[in-house]
């Protein structure tokens, strides 16, 4: 289990450097910062939220960074809403077949008709690292990438290192494919489906 200090000190150590108090904690966070919205298996979860008949819209509620799914039951089967970037908000009312983000809150398209519940699947929203004490899931089980990219941040912008820097690049990147592949074998079903083209 590690926190936030912990790890401060772990990168303090491997780079043999105990004068970047100021940039270490940075550091963590930017890389946090840069992962925060990819869908990584760990920070992922499933929820459901209901809203009101004729409601245009849903509040998000504030452990959700990302929406990366929606789903209605419909007559008793599940239906997807898909994702919408820019559409024309007012479509009547019935199911909604589109839904688009905007300010933490989704939009559908057509407006609910009724009280739905919807399937919502999100990446989560860490807890923020102020004290050295705090802990979450980043530094739980993304602890591999987010050091790897702390120190490839320092080796490139603070000490100047470009050599190491790549070093660090290509462990990051080591370490992401192996969450991503992670990720990818629990979502195989085992069933080959055909596409039309």
């Amino acid at each position: 289990m590690t926190n936030f200090g912990e790890m401060q000190t772990r990168i303090a150590d491997e780079l043999n450097r105990y004068d970047l108090d100021e940039y270490i904690p940075r550091a963590i966070r930017s890389a946090i910062y840069f992962y925060e919205k990819e869908p990584l298996g760990f920070n992922e979860a499933i929820t459901e939220l209901t809203n009101d008949k004729a409601q245009e819209c849903i509040q998000l509620p504030p452990y959700i960074k990302k929406v990366t799914s929606l789903h209605i039951m419909n007559e008793g089967s599940p239906c997807k809403v898909r994702y919408k970037p820019h559409m024309d908000f007012f479509q009547g009312f019935g199911f909604p077949q589109y839904y688009t983000p905007i300010q933490n809150k989704l939009v559908f398209a057509p407006i609910p008709h009724k009280e739905i519940t919807f399937r919502v699947g999100y990446i989560a929203k860490a807890s923020e690292l102020k004290n050295k004490s705090d802990s979450n899931f980043w530094l739980q089980e993304g602890e591999e990438l987010i050091r790897a990219r702390a120190k490839a941040d320092l080796y490139m912008h603070i000490l100047r290192s470009y050599p190491d820097g790549k070093v660090m690049k290509d462990l990051e990147k080591e370490s992401l494919t192996k969450f991503k592949s992670v990720r990818n074998e629990s979502q195989f079903t085992g069933y080959i489906h055909p596409t039309a083209f």
